[in-house]
């Protein structure tokens, strides 16, 4: 074994003992002091190694390298091989989709919310739409860009918003495409301001695919897939959490940018992800993966939400909404339907709202006509009625019993009728031939007819009109109890509770849910 001061001694230098009174020299001083002095010289500083990332990463606070960048923040990226940290953004419109994949223990849901935050109150005009599928983001409900929350319940308001997000996608898609040439066109003419970037919020996937899967709504899965198809070229995002079934799902592989989340994960939900690398298992650390972080694998601290959250900035333009329907609508609340014709042969009463944006619900009836409303007992068909009365009341000549009159004394001896009047008969199964017999024949001479009736198998036999009502423009069934309730307009409905007034509209064979207002 040879030290350093011997290795250093000139080999051909003889042994020459130190004088007495002189120390010996210490060539290992000598040594560090010169490394000393070289580094002073030296306007490089040495290699620093970069800490650990923190266990907990505040959106307030993230720390690290790099400039601002478009979009909200999401976390810190660690590059152990250029030994440092970058600040990690994601801007929908730029990188596309993003993926939060692991459990709801493992910190996923943290950060979604903090994402959803961050987007509502990001400079950029971003319109947010949400499917809450574990109840964590209900602060998004209430801001002005969200378009639409769906809770944990509102399955059909979720498949809702996926079938109106997929027929906006097709929409840019096709307005994005180059049209033929035009030899009159105008190379001065304005160019079209883009639409505004959307963003689908969905947390707890497989809740909403075991609902949609459960019921008769699995196209919703398929408008998901449309949207993550065609969403990139149209500026409409995806921005999801869930597990196993996240990873399952057939759009996954569309999904550009992911985030894996390993923390509270079980070994069989993680066997369709990649390989991690050893990380320590704390919530918000995970692997990204994607054009968010240049293409490359690495490992990061996602942001979680801080003490304050920011305010959300409201919209220069207002979103297009998807609403749920209310259980009551008073007659006093009803929107003013476009310009019709009201009088004449003819009328166009608003009976409640329908649709995403909760339209007027509009009733063409015609002379001539019988349409027939099927419901149960509670289900508010002599409130329709009335609402009826009240609506034509001044513009035809409304027949309907009074208080205290026997229905079929009051049509057996009701005089002719016009293309003015419409009937109104209530509990038409209850009443007699005799009675059916006069109602047919006041239809005759143009009157219109609007029959209520209990959904019964033998509905032809109490009611003869029915056969009439079969080729009516439209028919309607209230509250269904049971799908069968609308098999006589050959219409299998959703069943279950719903508040009365809850009316689906058939049309041609297609439906529509409305909710009809209380009359006054």
């Amino acid at each position: 074994m040879q030290t350093l001061a011997d290795w250093l001694t000139p080999a051909a230098a003889p042994s020459v003992p130190a004088p007495p009174g002189m120390p010996e020299r210490d060539w290992i001083a000598e040594l560090a002091g010169q490394a000393r002095a070289a580094a002073a010289r030296s306007a490089q500083p040495g290699p620093v190694l970069t800490p650990p990332l923190p266990h907990k990463l505040d959106a307030a606070s993230p720390g690290g390298a790099g400039p601002e960048g478009c979009g909200v923040f999401l976390g810190l990226l660690d590059l152990p091989d250029e030994q440092r940290q970058v600040r990690l953004y994601w801007a929908p419109e730029r990188d596309g989709h993003l993926c939060l994949l692991g459990a709801e223990t493992g910190g996923a849901r943290e950060v979604l919310q903090w994402l959803g935050s961050g987007l509502l109150a990001d400079g950029t005009e971003r319109h947010c739409y949400v499917l809450d599928g574990d109840g964590s983001l209900g602060l998004l409900a209430g801001a002005g860009r969200t378009g639409a929350y769906a809770g944990p319940r509102e399955t059909a308001r979720g498949a809702r918003v996926l079938r109106r997000l997929a027929a906006e996608t097709a929409g840019r898609l096709g307005a994005a495409a180059p049209a033929a040439p035009s030899l009159a066109a105008d190379a001065a003419a304005p160019r079209a301001r883009p639409p505004v970037p959307l963003v689908l919020v969905v947390s707890g996937w497989g809740r909403w695919l075991s609902g949609f899967r459960s019921g008769r709504l699995a196209w919703a899965e398929e408008c998901l897939q449309d949207i993550a198809r065609d969403g990139g070229t149209t500026a409409v995002s995806l921005l999801l959490a869930g597990d196993r079934d996240l990873a399952a799902a057939r759009f996954f592989g569309l999904v550009p940018n992911r985030c894996f989340l390993p923390a509270g994960s079980t070994p069989e939900a993680q066997l369709s992800w990649p390989r991690l690398p050893p990380m320590d298992p704390v919530l918000g650390r995970a692997l990204v993966q994607g054009r968010i972080c240049g293409g490359r694998d690495a490992v990061a601290q996602l942001a979680s939400m801080p003490e304050r959250l920011p305010a959300p900035v409201p919209p220069v333009e207002r979103p297009f909404r998807i609403e749920a329907l209310p259980r009551l609508v008073p007659v006093s609340a009803l929107p003013a339907a476009a310009p019709a014709r009201t009088a004449g042969p003819g009328a166009d009463p608003v009976i409640g709202v329908e649709g995403d944006e909760l339209q007027p619900s509009v009733l063409p009836l015609r002379p001539g006509t019988v349409h027939l409303v099927l419901g149960g007992s509670g289900s508010g068909k002599s409130n329709l009625l009335g609402l009826l009365a009240e609506r034509l009341g001044a513009d035809c000549d409304v027949r309907r019993p009074g208080a205290g009159c026997l229905p079929q004394d009051y049509w057996e001896q009701l005089p002719g009728a016009g293309p003015r009047t419409v009937l109104l008969v209530d509990d038409a199964h209850c009443l007699g031939a005799e009675t059916h017999r006069r109602l047919g024949g006041l239809g005759a001479d143009g009157a219109a007819a609007v029959l209520t009736a209990v959904p019964e198998a033998n509905l032809l036999q109490q009611v003869p009109l029915a056969l009439q009502a079969r080729g009516a423009p439209w028919g309607l069934v209230l509250s269904p109890r049971s799908p069968a309730d609308g098999h006589f307009f050959g219409a299998r409905l959703e069943a279950g509770w719903a508040p009365p007034g809850r009316c689906y509209r058939v049309e041609h064979g297609r439906i529509t849910a409305l909710q009809v207002a209380l009359c006054s």
